[in-house]
């Protein structure tokens, strides 16, 4: 980054703030100052016609469009400050930087988010090394997410970023991610929050073992829609993708015995059990089988409790499974999440 141009810009950004400021203060002291000798003769005269007179309430309308203005130089100051300069003149870089400056007004005014929360999002964006020309795309669709998952932007931008950093999606592909988290708090019991916790935890085995993530969503929706807490179930997911893939002589044992004479026979008790097609005929089999022998399969009370909740619902595993690879499709369509006005 050349630190000249962005040191360059704050100093001007700075500058234009106090002087604002200071020119604004100027003639908020004088409107003050108008308001005060007039303030009587206004009252009396609005008292006469039962009417109220606002000064005090124009002259805070006025500091508070002053504060957020400072807000946003400030904002833009600070994410100006991982923006990449690299290979740019002053004007070419100022000329980024306003475009930013302008999206990020838009974006308030249109979501009615701050400027300070939302400048706050945008410098992780790009400090996470997101392209400026795709920053503020991924951005919106973070404020976006967080609007209609009732929660707020950081919370959005965090399980974003879980997604798209274990499956290593490009910034392009952050609607598509956006779509299938939505759906997985519609369609479970558990809040964004509490999938960005459970997340934390799961995607990197998950992502490791390659099980992708509308198999990962759909099983948190469908293990959580019956009252497991998400954080205990993305524990047991993952302890058993990780055991699946290192499974002992007993497990295989165990897998041997419980898929002889099904259509499983003869396939290696690893990971590929859980993508896709497999999944189901995996849940199937394990259904047929006594709890003794899937305890020997998969161990723990805790990951019995997972496990038996994806038995015992299937018919609502596939569900969730459609709906999430039919947010994947919709998130290439020209609409997606609800826009600002909810339709």
């Amino acid at each position: 980054m050349a630190g000249n141009v962005v040191g360059q810009l704050f100093i001007e950004i700075g500058a234009d703030v106090a002087t604002l400021k200071t020119d604004l203060g100027g003639a908020l002291k004088e409107v003050e100052k108008y308001a005060g000798a007039a303030g009587s003769a206004l009252k009396s005269v609005a008292g006469m016609f039962g009417i109220g007179v606002g000064v005090a309430g124009f002259l805070n309308e006025i500091k508070a469009a002053v504060q957020v203005y400072s807000d946003l130089e400030m904002q833009v100051a600070k994410v100006s400050t991982v923006m990449d300069s690299a290979g740019q003149t002053q004007d070419q870089f100022n000329a980024k930087v306003k475009a930013m400056s302008d999206g990020l007004r838009d974006l308030s005014v249109k979501s009615g988010k701050a400027t300070e929360e939302l400048g706050a999002g945008l410098y992780t964006v790009h400090k996470s090394g997101v392209d400026a020309a795709q920053a503020q795309d991924v951005l919106t669709t973070a404020v976006k997410l967080g609007k209609a998952a009732f929660t707020d932007t950081n919370t959005a931008l965090d399980a974003l970023a879980i997604v798209m950093n274990n499956y290593h999606l490009a910034a392009s592909e952050a609607r598509r991610a956006s779509d299938q988290l939505f759906v997985a708090t519609r369609t479970g019991r558990a809040t964004l929050d509490d999938l960005r916790g459970a997340m934390g935890r799961l995607l990197p085995t998950a992502a490791e073992v390659g099980v992708n993530f509308e198999t990962v969503a759909a099983m948190l929706s469908t293990v959580t829609r019956q009252g497991i807490d998400a954080g205990k179930a993305a524990q047991a997911l993952n302890m058993i993708m990780a055991g699946m893939n290192k499974a002992g002589d007993e497990q295989k044992k165990a897998w041997a015995d419980i898929t002889k004479g099904t259509e499983l026979a003869g396939r290696q008790y690893d990971a590929t059990l859980l993508s896709g097609q497999n999944l189901l005929a995996f849940l199937n089999v394990l259904g047929q089988a006594s709890q003794q022998e899937v305890a020997r399969l998969v161990g723990s009370s805790r990951t019995m409790a997972a496990i038996n909740a994806l038995i015992n619902d299937q018919a609502g595993l596939r569900a969730n499974l459609a709906r999430q690879m039919d947010a994947a499709r919709r998130a290439t369509r020209p609409t997606g999440l609800p826009t600002w006005s909810g339709r």
